[in-house]
C-alpha cells in the first residue's frame, strides 16, 4: 500500500507560485480562464479580510481568558514586552528597507512595474466587509478576555468562558477547513494575473532580495532577543538556543 505523500504548506505555496507562474505564460490557455482564477481569487480575498477580525477575538480572548492568577499583571508585562519587541523590530526594518532597498528597487525599475498594467479584473466581485475593524477587535478580545480571567478568579464567567472556548474551535476549524487549503490557490491566480500581465519576473526579481533581507533581519533580530534574555539570567545565549531548538 502506498503511503499517501502529505506536502507542507510552504512546498505547496512554492508550487502555487510556479504554476501560476507557467499558467500565466502559455498562451493557448485564454484570458477567460485566468479570469476565472482571479475572480475566486477575490472571493477568498474578501473572505479572508472577513474572518481576520473573527480570528483575533476568538484566539486572544480565549488565550487571556485562559490566566486566572495575576492575569492583569501579567499582561501588562507581556503587553508591554510584546509591542515593545515590535517598535523596536519596526525600527530595524524601517531603516534596512530606507538603507538598502534602495540600492535594487531603482525608479526605473518602478516605471517598468507599473507600465506592465495591472492586469486582468474579476467578472465580478461580492461586497463582504468585516463587520469589525482589526483595531477594534483587538481593543475588544482585550477587554473581555481580561473581564473573563477576572471572573474566573471569583469563581464566576464560566459561561462566557465555555462560549469562548467553543468560538475558538469554530474559527480554528474554519482556517483548517478553508483558509490553509485554499492559500496556494490564491497565491497560484495572482501569480497568474501578473505573469499574464508581464510583470511577474520584474516583481520576482525584487521579491527574492526583499525575502533574503527579511530572513537576515529576523534572524539577526531573534539572536539579539537571545543574547539580552541570556545577558538578563546570566545563562550562555548559545545555550538557549540550542535548549530551545531541542524542544521545538
Amino acid at each position: 500500500m502506498k503511503k499517501k505523500i502529505n506536502l507542507g504548506l510552504v512546498p505547496r505555496i512554492i508550487i502555487a507560485i510556479i504554476v501560476g507562474i507557467l499558467l500565466g505564460q502559455l498562451t493557448f490557455i485564454p484570458s477567460s480562464f485566468i479570469r476565472v482564477l482571479i475572480t475566486l481569487a477575490d472571493l477568498f480575498s474578501s473572505f479572508l479580510n472577513f474572518v481576520i477580525p473573527l480570528m483575533i477575538i476568538a484566539l486572544i480572548t480565549k488565550g487571556i481568558a485562559d490566566l486566572t492568577e495575576g492575569a492583569g499583571k501579567l499582561l501588562g508585562v507581556t503587553f508591554l514586552s510584546a509591542y515593545g519587541s515590535t517598535l523596536v523590530a519596526g525600527t530595524i526594518a524601517y531603516l534596512g528597507a530606507t538603507t538598502i532597498f534602495p540600492l535594487f528597487i531603482t525608479p526605473d525599475l518602478v516605471e517598468n512595474v507599473a507600465a506592465s498594467g495591472e492586469g486582468l479584473t474579476p467578472y465580478f466581485t461580492i461586497p463582504l466587509d468585516p463587520i469589525l475593524s482589526v483595531t477594534f477587535a483587538l481593543i475588544f478580545a482585550f477587554m473581555i478576555g481580561l473581564g473573563i480571567s477576572r471572573l474566573r478568579e471569583n469563581q464566576a464567567g464560566e459561561v462566557m468562558y465555555a462560549f469562548f472556548i467553543e468560538f475558538e474551535a469554530i474559527i480554528m476549524q474554519v482556517l483548517s477547513a478553508i483558509i490553509v487549503p485554499l492559500l496556494p490557490f490564491y497565491i497560484l491566480s495572482n501569480f497568474a494575473n501578473m505573469s499574464y500581465s508581464g510583470s511577474v519576473f520584474m516583481i520576482l526579481s525584487i521579491f527574492w532580495r526583499v525575502f533574503l533581507m527579511v530572513i537576515a533581519l529576523q534572524l539577526l533580530y531573534i539572536m539579539l532577543l537571545f543574547v539580552l534574555s541570556g545577558w538578563y539570567a546570566g545563562k550562555n545565549p548559545f545555550t538557549l538556543i540550542k535548549i530551545k531548538s531541542l524542544v521545538t
